[in-house]
C-alpha cells in the first residue's frame, strides 16, 4: 500500500473543476505533504494548526503571514520586519495578543518604528490604547515628571517620554523637543496599571497588546476540509492549495 498526496489548486473559478476531475494537479510522493496534520506548541501556546506554520508544521501548511517560529520558550511572530512576542492565542475567537520582542522589559528601542501588521488580515482590538514613546527630548522643565524615563543613545543617557492616549493634549509637548516619536498599542489593564504607577512603563509594554485576525480563502478550505483534504499554500504561486491523501492499493498477484 503507498501513500501519495495530490495537490489542488484551490481558486474560486477551478475549485469545482478541480473536484470533478483532480487528474489536472500532479500528485507527489513529497513525505513533508502529511505533516500539515500536526501542530505547533511553543511556551503557552499547545497544538495551534492552520492558518499557523511553524516548527513541525511546514510552511506550505499554512499562510505566510501566520508563520510561527519558537525562540527558547517564547512562541514569535514577525511582521513588517518588526517581531512579536505571542503571549497568547485563542484559535476559536481568533485573537492574539501580542508585545514587541524589543519592547519587552525594556524601554529603549534600536529600531524607531511604529506597531503596524497587515491590516487586510489583523486588526487592532479596539480597547487598546495609544502609548506614545518620545525619546531623546529636550525641555525647558527643571522638575522630571512621573511619565519620564532615560535611555542611552551613543553613550550619552537622553530624556525620553511616554504619553498615553491623544498627544496633542499632553502640555509636555509645549515645552519639549523630542527627535523621535514611536506609537505602540497596550492593553486597557496596562493603562489602569500605568495611571495607579507611572514608573510601571516596562511592566505595561510587557503586558503587550490585543489582535483580532481573519482567515483568508475560508470558503475554499471548507471545501478542502469536506473532501478530506488539508489547506496550505504555495508561496510560488501566491495561492491556497488544497493537500488531500491517496492510498493506493496493489491488486493481489
Amino acid at each position: 500500500m503507498r501513500r501519495h498526496h495530490l495537490v489542488l489548486l484551490l481558486t474560486a473559478a477551478t475549485t469545482v473543476l478541480l473536484l470533478v476531475n483532480p487528474t489536472v494537479s500532479s500528485p507527489s510522493s513529497d513525505n513533508s505533504l502529511s505533516n500539515c496534520n500536526r501542530t505547533f506548541s511553543c511556551g503557552p501556546l499547545v497544538n495551534v494548526s492552520y492558518p499557523f506554520t511553524g516548527g513541525d508544521r511546514p510552511a506550505h501548511c499554512g499562510l505566510p503571514e501566520f508563520r510561527l517560529s519558537c525562540v527558547g520558550d517564547s512562541p514569535e511572530l514577525t511582521a513588517n520586519s518588526l517581531t512579536y512576542r505571542v503571549l497568547a492565542l485563542e484559535q476559536a475567537r481568533r485573537s492574539l495578543t501580542l508585545s514587541r520582542t524589543d519592547l519587552y522589559n525594556n524601554t529603549c528601542l534600536q529600531q524607531y518604528a511604529n506597531a503596524t501588521l497587515n491590516s487586510t488580515i489583523f486588526a487592532f482590538a479596539r480597547d487598546n490604547e495609544d502609548l506614545t514613546l518620545t525619546y531623546g527630548c529636550s525641555t525647558l522643565m527643571t522638575l522630571k515628571p512621573a511619565n519620564l524615563f532615560n535611555c542611552e543613545i551613543n553613550g550619552t543617557e537622553t530624556d525620553n517620554y511616554y504619553l498615553i492616549g491623544a498627544v496633542p493634549t499632553d502640555p509636555i509637548l509645549n515645552v519639549s523637543k523630542c527627535n523621535v516619536t514611536v506609537t505602540v498599542p497596550i492593553r486597557q489593564s496596562a493603562v489602569s496599571m500605568l495611571t495607579a504607577d507611572r514608573s510601571k512603563l516596562r511592566e505595561a509594554l510587557m503586558e503587550g497588546f490585543d489582535v483580532n485576525y481573519t482567515i483568508p480563502y475560508e470558503d475554499q478550505c471548507l471545501i478542502c476540509g469536506g473532501i478530506g483534504g488539508e489547506c496550505g499554500f504555495d508561496s510560488d504561486l501566491g495561492r491556497p492549495i488544497c493537500i488531500v491523501a491517496i492510498i493506493f492499493v496493489p491488486h493481489p498477484p
